[in-house]
């Protein structure tokens, strides 16, 4: 059976830390985590793009699994992942400032 990287000790540490301090931005901004009132104007997508996430996350892992999707090199993948996702986060961090 294939073994993500992720859930191995080494590399789950640095994957998991990286990915709780970039969503951790998403989740204060989003509102719905924090209770904050829904705009008016919205109409429910910012419900709809935050379930979408969460599904295609959830997906994406459970896919992981499947044994004839697994990328041939899983290591160089988990970092390059790793990196897309800090890089990403720093952006999102800049935007957010301006």
């Amino acid at each position: 059976m294939h073994d993500p990287p992720i859930l191995a000790y080494t590399e789950a540490i640095l994957f998991w830390i990286v990915f709780i301090w970039s969503f951790s931005l998403e989740i204060s901004h989003s509102g719905i985590v924090a209770g904050a009132p829904s705009n008016p104007q919205d109409a429910g997508t910012l419900r709809l793009i935050n379930l979408g996430t969460n599904l295609a996350l959830f997906l994406a892992f459970v896919v992981s699994f499947l044994p004839w999707l697994v990328i041939p090199d899983p290591r160089l993948a988990l970092y390059v992942g790793t990196g897309l996702l800090v890089v990403g986060s720093l952006f999102r961090r800049y935007c957010f400032e301006f």
